[in-house]
């Protein structure tokens, strides 16, 4: 009779999903592989360009909107609309570091 004891049986069932086979740490460059399941982002690169894009179109509008708003109108059209519209993209940034974060987290912990 063998005398190991036998561990307790699990009450959790098997996970099928397993994380991305790990990156070498030292290996730096585009990954195509990454790049095609989303690992690898381009969104936030581009904010800053469409944030300053937006915020030239809003004032823009604003200027424009003089002779019908008035100035009144037009510069609160200004303020709320440049508030606004960083309100959004700092939102969206959000989400981004939030994923950061969790592949951070995911890479010192091992994954599930």
């Amino acid at each position: 009779m063998d005398s190991t004891p036998t561990p307790p049986p699990s009450n959790e069932p098997p996970v099928a999903w397993q994380p991305a086979p790990r990156r070498d740490p030292d290996r730096r460059g585009f990954d195509l592989s990454d790049f095609l399941t989303f690992r690898y982002l381009i969104t936030p690169g581009f904010i800053s360009a469409i944030y300053a894009i937006g915020a030239v179109l809003i004032t823009l509008y604003a200027l424009a909107s003089i002779s019908n708003a008035g100035v009144v109108g037009a510069l609160i059209f200004l303020i709320i609309g440049n508030i606004w519209w960083r309100i959004v993209l700092e939102f969206v940034m959000v989400l981004f570091r939030i994923n950061d974060s969790l592949a951070s987290i995911d890479r010192r912990g091992g994954g599930m």
